[in-house]
């Protein structure tokens, strides 16, 4: 049995023979279904982070660690794949980075039981602890309550499921459906544009 991390030298037995590849895919401890591809950002049980530089078909890689070091380490003792991102950090990622004060979004209500229109009216970051570097993401919401024909507020974390870009409705029209005179339309033309 091996100690991992191994240096380089003392892994020759291990890499001896085994083929190298572009990503190794293996069913970690709980489970769940992995892939570490070639150059993942990855961080190991023992906390260390780097680069996986060289894939073996054996679940053996290297690990660089943007300095000079290089380790040899074993697929099962990845803690995380830093490259993978989880649907959750996803979402949260997108919102983080597209999602702005006065975009318009759909808020779910709970007492209404449905999506209504609303808009982020604040975005603020909401620490539990003054130790915390970087807080978690709200956002401050009004939205439009249809029953009591009038605005209401509410705060969402930025990943909240309660949460969404508005829906668009739009209709294709057939050839035979499409308005033939300006009588037929329902639109009305606007003479201010």
């Amino acid at each position: 049995m091996y100690s991992f991390p191994l240096s380089v030298e003392e892994s020759e037995d291990l890499i001896a023979g085994a083929e190298l590849v572009d990503q190794i895919d293996y069913e970690n401890e709980d489970g769940s279904n992995c892939t570490v591809c070639l150059n993942d950002v990855v961080q190991m049980g023992n906390g260390d982070i780097g680069a996986a530089t060289s894939l073996y078909e054996n679940g053996i890689f290297v690990l660089w660690d943007m300095t000079s070091k290089k380790h040899v380490w074993n697929v099962f003792r990845i803690q995380k794949n830093l490259s993978v991102l989880t649907e959750k950090e996803f979402v949260s990622k997108n919102r983080d980075r597209h999602w702005k004060k006065g975009m318009q979004v759909d808020v779910y209500s709970n007492t209404l039981k449905r999506w209504c229109p609303g808009e982020i009216s604040e975005v603020f970051e909401l620490k539990s602890d003054v130790s915390i570097a970087h807080g978690d993401k709200w956002f401050q919401l009004k939205y439009f309550n249809f029953d009591k024909e009038t605005y209401q507020f509410k705060q969402l974390p930025c990943d909240s499921e309660h949460l969404r870009r508005p829906k668009r409705v739009s209709k294709t029209f057939s050839s035979d459906e499409f308005p033939r005179s300006a009588s037929e339309s329902s639109y009305q033309h606007c003479n201010s544009i």
